[in-house]
């Protein structure tokens, strides 16, 4: 690994770098369901969410499963598919589409809940989601330390400033 750490540019390690820093700062949970209808949930999001990584779903029903089979008293993984909230109703079902089968559930952060649409085949139980946490808000006067190393800040400032220019000049 040190090997080809050698031959990367300082660009690249940098990003790497910043990657192993902010592996400090994700989280896995199991999301809370607070509503749910025939083909929609709604979960609940953590309180310190930030950034949306994947998820996965627990579903005791799915189209793969085969009536006759084992399967069905067991809970089975199926990764979701995440879109974004404007593009959420494309998959909500209609008269032209009452039977259509989603491969996987897909899921949409609105507020402060995630929302997932599945199929009338899938029955979801539970959701695992993995995320980026924003950190505690720390200050020089307090006695609260940042999760952060703080020769970060060049390294983050500096790659915040590259992809400013970066969207900026693309979008000329």
């Amino acid at each position: 690994m040190f090997l080809g750490l050698d031959k990367l540019s300082e660009e690249e390690l940098r990003s790497v770098r910043i990657e192993t820093i902010l592996k400090n700062l994700l989280k896995t949970v199991n999301l809370t369901k607070t509503d749910s209808d025939d083909l929609t949930d709604t979960f609940k999001l953590e309180d310190d969410f930030s950034m949306y990584v994947k998820s996965v779903s627990f579903v005791d029903k799915y189209y793969r499963f085969k009536k006759d089979s084992n399967d069905l008293g067991s809970a089975k993984q199926v990764a979701n598919e995440f879109v974004q909230h404007i593009k959420f109703s494309d998959y909500i079902e209609n008269p032209n589409n009452s039977l259509r089968i989603l491969r996987n559930p897909i899921v949409s952060i609105e507020g402060g809940n995630l929302k997932l649409i599945h199929d009338r085949y899938t029955h979801v139980t539970k959701i695992l989601m993995s995320y980026y946490k924003t950190p505690v808000y720390f200050s020089p006067l307090t006695n609260v330390n940042c999760e952060l190393p703080i020769d970060m800040f060049d390294d983050l400032v500096t790659g915040a400033i590259q992809l400013y220019v970066q969207y900026a000049s693309a979008s000329n």
